[in-house]
């Protein structure tokens, strides 16, 4: 076998190349929304942004619909996981869109969720601290 850094001596399928490329598409509407994310956002606004982000998700995966049945057949969970991660952003911002929408979160924006996580992380240490003194 070669030796040569970045050879993968598999042939990409068809399905692959259409996730790749679908990912890809996922980027910058992943973005857009993430910057969205750093403002306080209504439930109104986040179904508004999730039926857009269902509109794009549609509109930009025809050729991967058409391939996905044979991808996942051929490919592993974690191989068809790999090929998305450049997605990982959109499928992120549109779980908060969505949760936002029903009525099932709130969201106040970035630096408010910071907060609340590293809150939540400290008060997990000083529990976990206190279980073992």
């Amino acid at each position: 076998m070669l030796m040569i850094r970045k050879y993968n001596p598999r042939f990409a399928s068809q399905g692959e190349i259409e996730a790749q490329r679908y990912s890809k598409k996922l980027v910058l509407p992943g973005r857009i929304v993430s910057f969205l994310l750093a403002f306080p956002m209504t439930q109104w606004v986040a179904a508004i942004v999730g039926i857009v982000l269902g509109l794009v998700v549609y509109a930009v995966g025809g050729d991967f619909r058409q391939h996905e049945r044979v991808l996942a057949a051929d490919a592993s969970f974690w191989r068809r996981l790999w090929l998305m991660r450049r997605g990982a952003t959109f499928l992120v911002v549109s779980v908060i869109a969505v949760g936002v929408s029903l009525g099932q979160t709130v969201w106040l924006g970035k630096t408010h969720a910071f907060h609340e996580v590293v809150q939540s992380a400290t008060t997990l240490m000083a529990m976990t601290q206190a279980l073992f003194r």
